[in-house]
């Protein structure tokens, strides 16, 4: 018999959950993607909430952004502003520190989406686009 190198079998140990959880949150991504090509936004939007809440945050910051924004689209999309402005608020919170071009993008996509309710002054569309508009001036290209 072999014996492990210290931490050895704790070391596989998490090696494989990690790939068993990275496994299922693809699936759960997959899932989503799907629902919302298929027009099932309200499904849609949870399986992009429970992939979002799945990964570690300090070590996922920018997905979990990037799902946080595809989950306040769907929910937009289904008329509740409100939820979404709560998401993409989130999605925001979640970006603090993060360098990346795509959610630098998502937070672009985000003010042009809310161009419509801004118009009939709905007041968290306010709010969220002042904060996007803030977070896009400290993040110059």
């Amino acid at each position: 018999m072999v014996a492990a190198p210290s931490g050895g079998a704790a070391t596989i140990t998490h090696s494989l959950s990690g790939v068993f959880s990275a496994r299922i949150i693809l699936r759960r991504l997959v899932r989503a993607a799907a629902r919302s090509s298929l027009g099932d936004r309200p499904n849609s939007a949870r399986s992009y909430a429970t992939a979002a809440a799945s990964r570690p945050g300090t070590t996922y910051a920018r997905i979990i952004a990037l799902d946080l924004v595809a989950q306040a689209e769907q929910q937009a999309k289904q008329g509740g502003i409100e939820q979404a402005c709560t998401t993409w608020s989130r999605a925001i919170d979640t970006m603090a520190g993060v360098r990346s071009t795509r959610t630098l993008k998502a937070v672009r996509s985000l003010r042009s989406d809310l161009r419509p309710y801004r118009a009939r002054g709905v007041q968290c569309v306010a709010e969220l686009d002042e904060r996007a508009r803030l977070f896009l001036a400290s993040h110059p290209n």
